[in-house]
């Protein structure tokens, strides 16, 4: 069944600005974008929806949402007051964790704290085997303790994670109706609604970190879809989930982990389908903000993904089980602020100017040289109006460069060309890591860059890494909210099985990937009223050679394995994948399959882009046609032409050195790279 265009609206909160997308009935595209309005995001949305008020709208819109809020609260430790209900014996598991030291030689090393502190952690006699058979209930009385315990410590939020849980929930869903009963009101998150797979610490942390931002996501969800409903009446509101779906706002109200990597995730979706346009097989994505800088792998039309993700990061982080696109992020965005350490040494980020105050060249009271003003005092980055109400000043850019540079005792220029050089290769590691520590070679590759700040750094850092080409899509500096108006709906559900390969029954599997995929398209229809088409289903299984501890997740067709000898497919299908990792297979070991997942995906109407509300030919009125930029530190001045992509002169190939200027990013080519756009407004640079 054909679906009609519907107006479709994106918007993506990050940690400087807030991005608009939008695609009116008539195909009107429209972009728009503003400072994030923290500890008030709801106002930002929606004034950025105000971009929108004049669209053409036969019907309602569909609205889809990607914000921070979560991972912020997670990293800034401004969660909920979260208590901890666990199995007996169990109650210092998140205080051991594992004994795993990314930093072995480093005797001081620590892992972050965990999000629920000791005191709040209670211990509850329940227990259930590894098949799932109850071995001990809880009793009517420890639950009447627990509940007094809940009252006594005041907690905002109850996380309850049992051991064995995501092989059989009842325990802890006995515990949450109790809860439910005797404390009305209060948010109660399930470890086995956040994960079915094992490993107790990454569940249980799971748990815990859903928990401790519930009660703030929650609010701030219903906030905003009331707001939304008054500015924008039977409006369909969607949130976009880690995975690259579309979640409905009560789902991600309960369950908020998945909302970590919302926003960013949408750029890799809209880089796969620039990929599938232009016939790129194999692409490494380069998002630069105001805050991160992101990569993530994406190869055909499958998007490198994880359950295990770490809240801060490896090296000191927390690990929670939440399906997310594989990104790799590190602290590197244009207000990312230059500093010296104890040493005197030159550090840049992860600490963040954000939208307050800013960097100091826009004007709104920061001090503190950052990555924008790096850009700006080196000619990269024109003093041009960015935003409303924000003209970039390359004075007060100086201002805060000749500061530090004075205490470091060299010039400023020499200062500010260093801080991109270190910001750059801060960024070139993210990109290394999602490539060459994976056994693949970046040359290889194609860089698509997005975010405000991802095309001014992009050449630069596929040098670092020997990527030759750099595509940069119309509109990056929107390119999250872009990516949002091909979101679909899309859920999944986990069947655990843990057994020899050899061993499987695989009919038994098969009905019940069957009855998983009638479940997951009910829930499908029953999420939305749109006219959509038919859900489709893909299956993976969890495969990995016995004694390993993590698998490789393998897709298949369950009807092709169903005619035929399904073991042996699988073993075949799974060696592939793992020689073509590894280098190496091992014919005589034996494989284990440890669960199936199913994804089902309902394909919202696309919309059609017919014309572009935004004149991306008249972003800049005043600008000079050349400028004099400093790209090394031997402070050499060199001239630069200045175009705006709206302006670009057809079919034509532009050498480097360029300044590309357009509404929300700057793109620069340095000498040595040429550029031209592609049928589809793609700017696509090239090493000479």
């Amino acid at each position: 069944m054909a679906t009609k265009p519907q107006t479709r609206i994106g918007v993506d909160i990050g940690g400087t600005f807030t991005d608009l997308a939008s695609v009116d009935d008539e195909g009107v595209l429209r972009v728009s974008k503003i400072l994030t309005s923290h500890g008030e995001e709801e106002s930002a949305v929606l004034t950025a929806l105000d971009a929108v008020k004049d669209a053409k709208m036969a019907a309602p819109p569909v609205v889809a949402h990607g914000t921070t809020l979560v991972i912020n609260a997670l990293l800034e430790r401004k969660g909920a007051h979260t208590a901890l209900v666990t199995t007996e014996g169990f109650g210092d598991l998140l205080d051991i964790g594992r004994a795993n030291r990314p930093q072995m030689f480093n005797l001081r090393y620590r892992r972050d704290e965990p999000f629920i502190e000791t005191r709040m952690h209670r211990e509850i006699g329940e227990r259930m085997s590894a098949s799932g058979e109850t071995l001990q209930f809880p009793t009517a009385e420890a639950i009447g303790d627990l509940v007094a315990w809940i009252r006594e410590v005041e907690a905002e939020s109850v996380a309850i994670a049992f051991l064995n849980a995501y092989v059989n929930p009842s325990h802890e869903r006995q515990i949450a109706d109790a809860l439910a009963r005797e404390l009305p009101g209060m948010p109660i998150t399930l470890s086995s609604d956040m994960s079915r797979h094992w490993r107790e610490y990454e569940r249980f942390n799971s748990a815990a970190a859903n928990a401790y931002v519930l009660p703030s996501a929650k609010s701030y969800l219903g906030r905003l879809e009331s707001r939304l409903e008054s500015a924008h009446a039977g409006a369909s509101f969607f949130v976009l989930d880690s995975n690259g779906g579309l979640l409905e706002p009560e789902t991600a109200s309960q369950l908020p982990l998945r909302l970590v990597e919302s926003g960013p995730v949408a750029g890799v979706v809209g880089a796969r389908d620039l990929g599938i346009r232009h016939g790129i097989e194999r692409i490494v994505t380069f998002d630069m903000g105001g805050t991160t800088a992101k990569s993530a792998l994406v190869e055909g039309d499958r998007i490198s993904s994880t359950e295990l993700y770490w809240i801060g990061g490896y090296a000191t982080g927390l690990p929670v089980q939440v399906p997310t696109i594989d990104i790799i992020e590190v602290g590197a965005g244009g207000g990312s602020i230059a500093w010296l350490d104890d040493a005197n040494r030159l550090q840049v980020g992860p600490r963040s100017a954000g939208s307050q105050p800013g960097p100091a060249c826009y004007g709104l009271g920061g001090t503190e040289p950052t990555i924008t003003d790096a850009n700006v005092y080196c000619g990269r980055l024109l003093p041009v109006q960015i935003s409303d109400g924000i003209v970039l000043s390359k004075d007060q850019a100086a201002d805060a460069i000749e500061t530090v540079a004075e205490k470091m005792g060299v010039s400023a220029r020499h200062l500010a060309v260093g801080i991109l050089k270190v910001a750059n290769l801060t960024m070139a590691a993210a990109v290394r890591r999602q490539t060459l520590e994976r056994g693949l070679d970046p040359r290889e590759f194609t860089m698509v860059a997005m975010g405000g700040a991802g095309p001014m750094h992009a050449c630069d850092v596929a040098d670092e890494v020997g990527i030759r080409r750099v595509i940069v899509p119309q509109y990056p500096g929107h390119f999250c909210a872009l990516g949002m108006l091909g979101a679909d709906l899309q859920f999944e559900e986990t069947h655990i099985i843990h057994q020899p390969l050899h061993l499987v029954d695989w009919s038994t599997v098969s009905q019940r990937i069957a009855v998983l995929e009638g479940e997951l398209t009910l829930r499908l229809a029953e999420a939305t009223s749109i006219e959509t088409t038919a859900s489709i289903c893909t299956v993976t299984a969890g495969l990995r050679y016995e004694g390993q501890e993590h698998a490789l997740r393998i897709p298949f067709n369950r009807d092709e394995l169903d005619a035929g000898d399904a073991r042996a497919i699988l073993r075949q299908t799974f060696e592939a994948e793992y020689g073509l990792r590894y280098g190496h297979i091992n014919a005589t070991a034996r494989i284990e399959l440890l669960d199936c997942e199913v994804v089902a995906v309902r394909t919202l109407p696309r919309p059609l882009i017919e014309s572009d509300g935004n004149d991306a030919g008249q972003t800049h009125q005043n600008s000079p046609t050349s400028v004099d930029v400093v790209f090394d530190t031997d402070g050499e001045l060199v001239s630069c032409r200045v175009i705006e992509r709206g302006d670009w002169p057809g079919d034509q190939t532009l050498e480097g050195p360029l300044i590309i200027q357009e509404l929300g990013a700057t793109t620069v080519v340095p000498t040595g790279w040429s550029a031209h756009m592609a049928a589809d407004g793609a700017l696509v640079i090239e090493h000479d």
